[in-house]
This record gives C-alpha cells, sequence and structure tokens, in this order.
C-alpha cells in the first residue's frame, strides 16, 4: 500500500514537472503547480523524468568504478530485504572507468531497481562487472518471469512500461547513458528464467573523450 501511494504522488509530481511550462510564470495556476512540485520533490520517477528531459554535457573524469558498484548495492539493500531479494555482489576489487559518474551511477541504480521490480515474490538480483582491453561490461540479473521476445527492444523506448503506476524511464535513461558513453545496453533470457542485462562501455570512447 505504502509503494502504491508512492508511485501515486511520483506521477503527480511528473505531470506537474510537465505542466508547469505550459503556464505564465505568474498566477494561481502557476503558484498551485508549484506546491504540488514542491510537495513531492525528490522521488524516484520525476528525478528520472528530470534525468531524461534536461540533459546536460557529460563531466568526464576517472572513477572508482568497483567503489560505486558496492555503494548502490548498499544503498538498494534495505529496499530488497523488504521484499524479500538478496543482492548478490561479483565483481573486480579494483576497476576503475573513465566517463560521467553522476550518468554511470544512476544507470547502474535504475538496472538494478528495475530487476528488483521484476521479482515480486523476491529472489537474488546478481551484480557484476568485468573489463578487458576494449570494454568494461556492467551486469544485472534478476530471477524474474522474463521479458517477452517483442517487448525486449521496447523496454528501453520512453513511457513504455508493463508496469501499472509506472513512467516507463528507467531502461530508456540507462539506454540514453550508454549511448552518451558511446557505449550498448542487450537484454539476454536466461535458460533458467530470468533476464541478463549488460552496459557496455567501450574503452575507445574514453581515450577519445580524454
Amino acid at each position: 500500500m505504502v509503494d502504491r501511494a508512492r508511485t501515486s504522488v511520483d506521477i503527480i509530481r511528473a505531470y506537474a514537472v510537465q505542466t508547469r511550462g505550459l503556464f505564465p510564470q505568474v498566477g494561481r495556476t502557476h503558484r498551485a503547480i508549484k506546491k504540488i512540485e514542491k510537495g513531492t520533490e525528490g522521488t524516484v520517477p520525476v528525478n528520472n523524468l528530470r534525468l531524461f528531459t534536461r540533459r546536460r554535457s557529460p563531466d568526464w573524469q576517472h572513477f572508482d568504478l568497483t567503489g560505486m558498484l558496492a555503494k548502490v548495492c548498499s544503498g538498494l539493500e534495505a529496499g530488497a530485504s523488504n521484499r524479500a531479494i538478496q543482492i548478490q555482489q561479483s565483481f573486480p576489487s579494483e576497476l576503475t572507468l573513465y566517463g560521467d559518474p553522476v550518468l554511470i551511477h544512476k544507470a547502474i541504480t535504475n538496472l538494478v531497481e528495475n530487476a528488483m521490480e521484476a521479482m515480486p515474490e523476491g529472489g537474488t538480483v546478481h551484480v557484476g562487472a568485468s573489463s578487458d582491453a576494449t570494454a568494461t561490461d556492467i551486469h544485472v540479473q534478476d530471477g524474474g518471469s522474463g521479458i517477452e521476445s517483442h517487448e525486449v527492444e521496447r523496454i528501453f523506448h520512453p513511457f513504455f512500461t508493463t508496469k501499472a503506476g509506472s513512467l516507463g524511464l528507467g531502461l530508456a535513461i540507462v539506454r540514453q547513458v550508454a549511448e552518451t558513453h558511446g557505449g550498448m545496453i542487450r537484454v539476454a533470457q536466461m535458460n533458467s528464467g530470468g533476464s541478463l542485462v549488460s552496459l557496455r562501455l567501450p574503452r575507445r570512447m574514453a581515450r577519445r573523450a580524454a
């Protein structure tokens, strides 16, 4: 019930953000919309909407990817535990990346949250990463029911969702981040059930951006 109420508030704020630009900067309507925004500030779908619609130039820098992955998993553990979900981590102890840490952090968070949402009855989310001479791969695997073959491409489209009350921007942002870094996003269906989503970021893009 709490999650449903929070989702409703998120949607209200998201539409308020979109609607505000349609009205003059003064007047009762504009002030009312601003109050709605302030009262629902900081919710996940609204943050996704803001990030998706207000693109900025990437802040290229080297950062600790291993630490970021651990931080994302740690930050989501409490919510995962409440859903009977375990987050299993498997990545090198020292893995660095050149890119925009804010965007990469958001992409990883969205991937893990999406995996959690795929398992309403609980299970295990596997978060991993690997790197070679050409690219760094970030993998997130869930144990859900999988994705229908005709929906594999559509899940990355803005506002496409199969979840009631969702804005459908989480995975669209992941693809946006991948493309910004010259990378790609891939989905594989697992024989054991569930899906494996991989964010691949080529190293050649890092050298060119530097």
